[in-house]
């Protein structure tokens, strides 16, 4: 009987690699996976760190659909532990759009808020009273004396003597971690509140128009008890003039004493050029580019504090506000310079964060592709060099470009036909995916290889031959 179990198995074993087999080839591998949308939730920021009670607290964070569909996602802000708020976004296949949340904590403490496994802690303290409480606030204003000062003023009572005031303020300006300023004025230790603080841009450093600036008083009297006026803000208006305004999809352009088609004609010229940047970055509507028009190069330089004589345009990129000076004879100079400096405000837009390093020449090559045909001038640098093989290294231009005028000319041509190599051969996809590697930090080798497959030698000799046959 033995052999016939032995048999037995045998067949069975057969049996089974034969099923194998056709299963194999018959294509039996199951269904196909249906594409679906995968959410990742990162750069979760509140605004602002402190609030006293009743006060809103703005919880932001970038969703990104890393999935191969669109879809809706569901974002939950978590306080204490508890459900305090639902959004609901929808995001394209690769795209990255941000989220916004508001909470008004009502009782003084620290509370943790989590945004999908992201957590942060905002302090609340106890508001200034009015009336017959400890603390009556008569008077709490700003006022600017543009482009100088901002004078702070606080007038009130307390029912015990006041031991401390600090004034905090800061501005809207973009930082990876969040910059407030504290200063210590003059004030009496009595019940009568009244001091003043005046900010001089002379030894800070002056602010562009448009600029938001906050502020608040902590004061503390002797019981050690700390009250802190709600949060206000003011904007550092030019009020020499009266500004209109051209709102576009990408941007707004103040202006004053133009003629509004020349104005139109340069914001389509403008929108017109940054239509071939395909960055498909988004920024808010509280982060628009700002343009302010001045109507010469000396006109503008008395906006901003200490400028050089030879200042053309000048961009606050931290605050995403541009001054230029714009007339009929400049206009086309305008065009470019404008879709120039706002590529570069989309850039750091797409690349923000604590790891937000690129390389130089890809900062401006971009830049110099927004502007258009590459000037004549730029083309015979770069031809020139490209003869007398005097070209700079593409390892060189990652870092700061030379001081001397024609080394730095030949610097941004030569950034300009790079990021022409690259959108020309590897099309826009590939670059938006290079900026994100460097937004998470990657070195610049290590994100042009994992993008494209070589180094920044590598590219140097690439694009070496790409310029020759051009």
């Amino acid at each position: 009987m033995w052999w016939k179990t032995l048999k037995l198995r045998r067949n069975l074993i057969l049996l089974a690699i034969a099923l194998g087999v056709c299963l194999a080839l018959s294509g039996c591998a199951g269904p196909v996976p249906t594409p679906t949308a995968e959410f990742e939730v990162s750069s979760l920021a509140i605004t602002p760190t402190e609030v006293v009670t009743g006060e809103a607290v703005t919880v932001k964070a970038d969703v990104t659909n890393v999935g191969e569909v669109e879809g809706t996602y569901t974002v939950t802000l978590i306080v204490d532990g508890k459900v305090a708020g639902t959004k609901e976004i929808t995001v394209g296949a690769g795209a990255t759009k941000t989220v916004s949340l508001t909470y008004s904590p009502d009782v003084i403490g620290t509370y943790s808020l989590g945004l999908d496994g992201l957590t942060t802690t905002v302090e609340v303290l106890k508001p200034a009273l009015s009336g017959p409480a400890e603390v009556s606030i008569t008077n709490n204003c700003a006022i600017a004396d543009f482009p100088n000062t901002i004078a702070f003023t606080l007038e009130g009572s307390s029912t015990l003597p006041v031991a401390n005031i600090n004034l905090e303020y800061g501005t809207d300006k973009r930082t990876v971690v969040s910059e407030v300023s504290r200063v210590e004025p003059e004030y009496a230790p009595e019940v009568k509140i009244g001091t003043s603080w005046v900010w001089e841009m002379k030894k800070s450093g002056s602010l562009p128009p448009g600029a938001r600036v906050w502020w608040r008083w902590r004061i503390t009297d002797e019981a050690e008890r700390i009250y802190v006026t709600p949060r206000q803000t003011i904007v550092f208006e030019d009020t020499r003039y009266q500004w209109q305004v051209e709102v576009a999809p990408d941007l707004e352009i103040y202006w004053h004493s133009l003629g509004a088609s020349l104005v139109k004609d340069l914001t389509e010229g403008v929108e017109s050029r940054l239509s071939g940047v395909k960055l498909e970055v988004s920024i808010p509507d509280e982060r628009k580019p700002k343009v302010f028009v001045y109507l010469s190069a000396e006109e503008l330089r008395s906006a901003v504090l200490f400028t050089q004589e030879w200042t053309g345009a000048l961009a606050f990129w931290d605050y995403n506000i541009i001054l230029i000076p714009v007339r009929s004879d400049n206009l086309e100079w305008a065009k470019r310079t404008l879709a120039h400096e706002i590529t570069h405000l989309l850039v750091r837009e797409a690349t923000f964060g604590p790891f937000g390093d690129i390389p130089t020449w890809l900062n401006e090559g971009l830049a110099q592709y927004a502007e258009g045909e590459m000037e004549e001038y730029h083309r015979e640098v770069l031809d020139r060099a490209i003869k007398d093989d005097e070209l700079i290294s593409v390892r060189s231009l990652s870092s700061s470009f030379p001081a001397d005028p024609s080394q730095a000319s030949l610097a941004y041509a030569q950034s300009s036909s790079l990021v022409s190599y690259l959108v020309e051969t590897y099309g826009w996809a590939k670059m938006r995916e290079l900026l994100t590697t460097f937004k998470e930090g990657s070195t610049y080798d290590k994100a042009l290889q994992e993008v494209y497959g070589f180094d920044t030698d590598g590219l140097g000799e690439l694009w070496r031959a790409y310029a020759t046959t051009r």
